[in-house]
């Protein structure tokens, strides 16, 4: 508890003690005062040090600790006030330096009132301190960083757990061969005659139930045998209408809106009546009240609606409780699931700490056995722990850890927490706790998705910029670290699902253990208010504030969330997980002047949007506005007077046609993000001021002044992906040059468009919908190649080189990206030559980590850069190249020295280039054969619309041994390597071999 406290005074202290905020003091007399308060928190931050190895469940100490936490609190939303109103004026003259903005506003006579207020607040901060700092003494004992505070806070909550069937290919599981048979042997032989069986599986928590019973859902055989197959989190609360719903959507794929049972009833027949299904129902508890398993409203009546299915239906309860067992079995026994033996969770966690290696040094092994033993058996425990050890390399560590406290905590005092996933906890640094904590305001099982959490973890405060060894990371970078602890610990796992962002990059999604957000809720102090604490928190106490207002409340309980939300003045995140659909939940957001974090997700109300406009210019702290997914059309011009705001997402608002007008104004903002809506096309303007902008995505291109290509020339922080349009409206070298792309070092996927954004051949028409951006492109280049596969088509001549022409080529000159990039993509390039940085082996070669190539309608270009020299390239795709004539030596690269060209290259797309005659080999038969090798990783090629084109290298040759899939058409006939189905042409093409 003290170290949390500790992370909210080390930034305060940092503050203070900096040169901008003693010229403050200076400047409006608080000189004193902001001493003063910078002493008294280096002294409590002392005293909280000193209790390191303390401990104490004395409630005095604990409420002055309590105490200590809100003074810091109201100290930093204090500095924050100032800080707002200081970047409040400077914003009115940008010329002039801050503190002589300051030193004007302070000298108004109109002010005169703020300054006396901050320095009554000040003051009254500091009296508070210095009562809590007479008892240094008592602070002494309060929660050291390695020990755990044994009070009982809330910790089961209300919401709706979801666990997912999916399992990863990778996941290794250890002494279930046996639990698994037994199961499936239920499943495939047994009761195939009666019309629903159920076998209850049982355990206890951490144990493993739900992986269990994903290793069956995912076995081949279970397919073959049933369809559906319906995978449902129940969790703490049956509620049936819910279960019902999610049974619907399961196998529908769509939200399922009626709630009458009615209409359940006859969906269910029509997706389920008759056929053999399997059903699991995941994580299922029993909260003692009859009308669980009522004929009515509980177990008793979704058993018989879903007795509707065919003859040999399954189901699968997994469940803590001995009750649910009973109430649900329909056999004479359930199945219980024991806790690993030893052999198996010592192998767990070794797998964790060590990988694949064996122990070392030696004294490992007998102590890790020692902690093994206290895991109780269970592979939540033992892989929590592999993961801490496996950062322990002191000899001293494992033995703290073996020995700890914890372990002899009484069953009574737990909680249900277990003591391995504490000690883990304990063993955090300081931040990276506070980071976690955090997570309890989501939903359990709520799926995570590692950028976002870390994006909120940064505008929360959580994350500075200097990392815990002083060294200077991007917070991003130490955000990623914090997460990966947090993941080898297991206090993330994966949910095995990845899905495809936009830019064709992987998003992969998360989720927590139920006992890991229990030990979450646990540990958060009042200041964290979730569903559970709605009704029984302080809210005067919240900081933090996370919502569930999916449906319409009872009015009793909806005056009461508004009541208790409206009296949490010092509010600082207000976090919705679901649609809020009554605008009086958005009004009372005025009143909360502290706010820094709203999210608001898929906001379709019409009143409630309006509430949210008239309320956005009210939050002067506000650093964060998520509002993606709503049906919002503009936003209030006054949104650009929020000076702190960090981060603006209005993703996938496909309603909103445009910004405010002095965007450039916000210049703290780091993310905005516009993708999927009107105004892709449309970025502020003077978008360079915004020196700190770290996500843009979209750029494009203007001649009037505030959006030529030289507002990129300080964006220099820009990360992630940058599509950049309209470069054939650059006039010169000069111009393209201040674009600074090679400064831009952290960009890993850019796109150079040299047609606007509106053009016709663009696509534009589909912008705005949601969708990988990658396969959008490659849709576009099927159809602008369709029909094209004419033998006898006209040749196009490449023009003579002109004026106009050398300055196209030297544009994409200035155009170098940084050696970082990952992705390129070259659309409607009118230049005669490749770039010098493509065609220079020496600049080529610098690009180590480019990946991806994906070149197309290059108009007049007649041969390929060395593009055989790109080391780690594996998909390169060329379309719509007509003027390319021949594939020669250059495009593999220097022949001298030998070596291996395309080494990584595993996909090889070339199409539409209609005057393509000759693909010479890498090397001439006149050449010695100097061990050089061609492509040795290649998987898939495809080649299409080249009708001139009729012989190809040796290398592309196929032996009948190969796993390569090759599918090309020369000259009007399409031969075929191996079996794969493609689209040429627009018809689908059956893959027999040729």
């Amino acid at each position: 508890m003290a170290d949390l406290a500790l992370t909210i005074l080390q930034p305060l202290i940092e503050r203070l003690s900096s040169d901008i905020w003693r010229q403050l003091g200076l400047l409006y007399g608080l000189k004193g005062d902001l001493s003063k308060l910078e002493k008294t928190l280096k002294n409590i931050k002392d005293a909280l040090e000193l209790s390191d190895k303390m401990v104490t469940t004395d409630e005095r100490d604990l409420k002055r600790l309590w105490e200590l936490k809100d003074m810091a609190y109201d100290a930093e939303d204090v500095l924050d006030d100032v800080q707002v109103e200081a970047l409040r004026r400077s914003s009115s003259s940008s010329n002039r330096p801050i503190t002589a903005e300051v030193h004007d506003f302070f000298s108004s006579k109109k002010q005169i009132a703020f300054r006396f207020e901050i320095a009554k607040k000040i003051k009254e901060i500091n009296t508070r301190l210095n009562d809590i700092l007479e008892a240094k003494e008592i602070l002494k004992n309060l929660m050291p960083s390695n020990s755990e505070v044994s009070v009982h806070t809330e910790v089961a909550s209300s919401w709706e757990r979801e666990t997912f069937s999916h399992i990863s290919e990778k996941e290794e599981f250890y002494g279930r061969d046996d639990d698994r048979k037994k199961v499936m042997t239920f499943l495939l032989e047994k009761d195939n005659d009666k019309q629903l069986s159920v076998l209850p599986i049982v355990g206890l928590g951490g144990v493993g139930k739900t992986t269990l019973a994903k290793m069956v859902f995912n076995d081949e055989r279970i397919e073959r045998q049933f369809k559906p197959l319906i995978w449902v989190c129940v969790s703490e609360n049956f509620k049936l209408r819910e279960v019902i719903k999610k049974i619907i959507h399961n196998v529908k794929q769509e939200p399922y809106p009626l709630s009458e049972l009615e209409n359940m009833q006859r969906e269910l027949v029509k997706i389920i009546g008759g056929k053999r299904f399997f059903l699991v129902l995941d994580d299922v508890w029993y909260d003692g009240d009859l009308k669980w398993a009522h004929q009515d409203f509980g177990w008793q009546a979704l058993k018989s609606l879903i007795s509707c299915g065919g003859s040999g239906s399954k189901v699968i309860v997994t469940t803590r409780d001995h009750k649910v067992a009973s109430i649900t079995g329909t056999l004479q026994y359930s199945h219980e699931l024991k806790s690993l033996e030893f052999d198996d969770c010592w192998n767990l966690f070794c797998e964790r700490a060590f990988g694949k290696k064996s122990p070392s040094p030696s004294w490992k092994e007998p102590i890790g056995k020692q902690i093994v033993e206290k895991c109780g058996g269970l592979p939540l425990a033992a892989k929590s722990l592999g993961g801490l050890m496996g950062s322990k390399q002191e000899k001293r560590e494992w033995i703290e850890i073996r020995d700890s406290e914890i372990w002899e905590i009484k069953e009574e005092d737990r909680v249900h927490i277990l003591p391995a996933l504490r000690l883990s906890y304990l063993h955090f640094p300081v931040h990276l706790k506070q980071c976690f904590v955090y997570c309890s305001l989501f939903p359990k099982d709520y799926v995570f998705v590692m950028q976002e959490l870390i994006e909120l973890w940064i505008t929360e405060g959580f994350i500075s910029s200097t990392g815990d060894a002083g060294s200077q990371m991007h917070p991003k970078d130490i955000g990623s670290m914090y997460f990966r602890i947090l993941l080898r610990q297991s206090f993330f796992q994966k949910t095995g699902l990845i899905r495809r962002g936009k830019y064709g990059e992987e998003i992969v999604e998360y989720t927590m253990h139920d006992l890991v957000h229990d030990l979450a809720c646990f540990i958060a102090g009042p200041e964290f208010a979730f569903q559970a604490r709605l009704t029984l928190g302080k809210p005067e106490k919240w900081r933090y504030l996370s919502i569930d207002l999916g449906g319409h409340l009872p009015e009793p309980e909806r005056r009461g969330i508004i009541g208790q939300i409206s009296k949490a003045r010092k509010l600082r995140s207000f976090i919705s997980v679901s649609p809020i659909s009554e605008a009086c939940y958005i009004e009372i957001l005025s009143g909360l002047p502290y706010l820094r974090v709203l999210h608001l997700p898929k906001l379709e109300d019409k009143e409630v949007i309006t509430a949210l406009q008239n309320t956005i210019p009210r939050l002067k702290h506000l650093r964060l506005l998520h509002l993606l997914n709503s049906l919002i059309e503009t936003l209030p011009e006054a949104i650009t007077n929020l000076h702190s705001l960090q981060v603006l997402n209005l993703s996938y608002c496909y309603q909103l046609r445009k910004l405010p007008r002095d965007m450039s104004k916000l210049t703290n903002l780091r993310i905005l993000d516009i993708d999927g809506t009107k105004t892709e096309a449309l970025p502020p303007r003077f978008v360079g001021r915004l020196s700190k902008l770290e996500k843009l995505h979209y750029f494009t291109i203007g001649r009037e002044p505030g959006r030529t290509i030289a507002e990129l020339q300080q964006l220099n922080m820009l990360r992630g992906t940058l599509l950049i349009y309209g470069l054939a409206k650059v006039k010169d070298a000069e111009e393209a040059k201040k674009a600074n792309l090679i400064a831009k070092t952290s960009l890993r996927h850019l796109v150079l468009k040299w047609e606007h954004v509106g053009s016709e051949s663009d696509g534009s028409e589909e912008r705005g919908n949601s969708g990988n951006i990658i396969d959008r492109m490659n849709s576009l280049v099927r159809s602008c190649c369709r029909a094209r596969f004419a033998s006898d088509k006209e040749e196009e001549a490449a023009p003579s080189p002109t004026e106009e022409d050398t300055i196209k080529n030297r544009v994409l000159d200035s155009l170098q990206p940084p050696p970082s990039l990952e992705r390129l993509y070259m659309y409607s390039y009118d230049g005669t030559r490749f770039p010098s940085w493509m065609t220079r082996i020496e600049l080529l070669s610098r690009y180590e980590n480019l990946i991806w190539l994906y070149l197309f309608d290059i108009k007049r270009c007649e041969f390929l850069p060395p593009l055989g020299k790109l080391p780690c390239l594996y998909y390169l795709d060329i379309g719509e190249m007509p003027c390319l004539k021949q594939i020669g030596s250059e495009f593999y690269g220097d022949r001298r020295g030998g070596g291996v060209i395309f080494p990584s290259l595993k996909y090889l797309e070339i199409g539409e280039c209609p005057n393509l005659t000759a693909w010479k080999e890498w090397l001439e038969p006149d050449l010695d054969r100097n061990g050089s090798l061609v492509a040795p990783s290649l998987r898939i090629v495809t080649i299409y619309g080249c009708p001139n084109l009729t012989a190809l290298p040796e290398w592309l040759e196929v032996a009948p041994d190969s796993d390569t899939y090759h599918m090309v058409r020369l000259a009007g006939a399409t031969y075929y390597r191996r079996r794969q189905c493609r689209v040429v042409a627009g018809e689908t093409e059956d893959a027999a071999t040729a």
